[in-house]
């Protein structure tokens, strides 16, 4: 079985987008590819200083309550919930945030995880939440491979940093692979020199509100994310393996790893406004081919319509 973490489980506007994959998964399991499984969804809700990866809005008012239904909707499909709290500059003041303990008190059930880098927050959440299963964020940026067989036995998950993801004879010498968390469809390249001020910008902002000005931005984002349509095509060619970025992980290859061993794969899209990343991927990952056109008719009746007319050529690229 292959096991997918899909991203957005926050206010992004595209929370009833996720909702209609879950639905679907629910009612037409025959429309996904062969053994995969969608064990969980990731993110975190606004308004939590725990938060890290991406950007977070500490002003935001945040309905608890609204909070909570969406966690019991997703838990009632059979769906696990993964809080991200990875913010690396956690302190002792912040282990008590009212709105992260109270969501945290309320989905801790056996099966649910947390992923986090701050050791201080881990054994604060671990000796308060047992029930949870605790795994280390990728934004650890650990390139040894050999530090990934202590981490396991450290952590219930560690997600592996995208620089190893075709290491294939490094991934190899993993003990426990079914442990281990890949990213399929990171976008960075495995070169990238920003990406250690990127993440702690990013935790900046989230413990403390302050924006961080950077004096280098992302190499993808000044070049692609001009337009919906630039970033569509530079997706598009990653699947198909004719970009710079030599992470991606096609769909091919994911039943390779599966048997390797690895069973765990994220898919990417936590902080999107537009549903183009995430409808590609879950088209490209979950969806069998000769029922796309089936899952297109359903999603123009949506209210998201008028973005999936837009994406849909795209998709069409990888038939």
């Amino acid at each position: 079985m292959i096991e997918f973490y899909l991203p957005q489980i926050h206010d992004s506007g595209l929370f009833d987008f996720n909702k209609f994959f879950f639905d679907l998964y629910k009612n037409n399991k025959d429309y996904f590819n062969d053994d995969v499984f969608i064990n969980s969804v990731y993110g975190c809700f606004n308004n939590s200083p725990w938060t890290g990866g991406r950007k977070n809005n500490l002003s935001f008012v945040l309905d608890v309550e609204q909070c909570k239904k969406k966690l019991d909707y997703i838990e009632s499909l059979g769906i696990k919930i993964r809080f991200v709290f990875s913010n690396s500059l956690i302190n002792k003041k912040m282990l008590d945030d009212k709105v992260s303990n109270e969501l945290v008190a309320y989905a801790n059930k056996n099966g649910n995880y947390i992923i986090l880098l701050s050791d201080l927050l881990y054994d604060y959440l671990k000796e308060r939440y047992k029930n949870y299963k605790y795994v280390l964020s990728m934004t650890a940026l650990i390139t040894d491979i050999n530090k990934y067989n202590e981490l396991t036995k450290k952590y219930d998950m560690v997600v592996l940093d995208w620089r190893l993801n075709k290491s294939i004879e490094k991934l190899k010498t993993i003990e426990d692979k079914d442990k281990i968390e890949i990213i399929a469809n990171m976008l960075c390249t495995t070169n990238c020199d920003n990406v250690v001020a990127h993440y702690t910008s990013v935790d900046i902002r989230n413990a403390t509100g302050l924006k961080i000005k950077q004096k280098k931005i992302c190499k993808i984002s000044d070049k692609i994310r001009v337009s919906n349509g630039s970033f569509f095509d530079y997706i598009i060619s990653t699947y198909k393996n004719k970009s710079s970025v030599n992470s991606v992980i096609t769909l091919d290859e994911i039943y390779k790893y599966r048997d390797m061993g690895f069973k765990t794969f994220k898919l990417i899209g936590r902080d999107e406004t537009h549903i183009g990343p995430m409808f590609i991927s879950y088209m490209y990952y979950l969806i069998k081919k000769e029922k796309w056109n089936n899952v297109f008719d359903m999603l123009r009746k949506t209210k998201y319509s008028q973005q999936v007319e837009e994406v849909i050529p795209y998709i069409e690229e990888l038939r």
